[in-house]
């Protein structure tokens, strides 16, 4: 069987961990860099009961955040369905409700779980580090009521909830 697009980016982060995986004005990421976020995103994932085969929804921009949450969907195996940033609310609403997805994730998201990350941080070789995660708790995952509920970040430190694209 030949391997998926993730496995292909794990080798090839393997053979060159420093070399750049991306780069955009004012930034970059190594293969290391970006192997870590996306690892410790996917822990974080796990950690709010994502699991194999989950649909997640991105409504992520083209930029490092997109690269690290498609990247820790796929080392998740989940089913990572980014949205138009361009959709207006009632559109984004009905694609939602058709895709049903456990999580929605904004850049916000992201950043605040893994934008710190140190460069240093060469955890990502076998997908799910143990990483010490911190913000992940601010994403409301599916409900005992309703399993399909999209979520998303919440601010504060009140208890999650779930809030309705609009």
């Amino acid at each position: 069987m030949a391997a998926n697009f993730g496995a292909l980016l794990e080798a090839r982060a393997g053979r060159a961990p420093d070399a750049p995986a991306l780069v955009w004005d004012g930034g970059a990421l190594s293969h290391a860099e970006l192997h870590a976020r996306a690892a410790a995103l996917a822990h974080a994932l796990v950690t709010r009961g994502v699991n194999p085969g989950d649909r997640i929804a991105l409504a992520i921009g083209n930029r490092w955040p997109f690269a690290v949450a498609v990247l820790a969907g796929w080392k998740l195996g989940a089913t990572v369905a980014p949205l138009d940033m361009l959709l207006k609310p009632d559109e984004r609403a009905d694609i939602l409700r058709d895709l049903a997805p456990v999580l929605t994730m904004e850049e916000a998201d992201v950043e605040q779980v893994v934008g710190g990350l140190s460069p240093e941080t060469r955890s990502w070789a076998g997908c799910l580090p143990r990483p010490v995660v911190q913000g992940m708790d601010r994403i409301a995952g599916p409900t005992e009521k309703d399993p399909r509920r999209v979520a998303s970040v919440v601010s504060g430190d009140s208890p999650p909830t779930t809030r309705h694209p609009h």
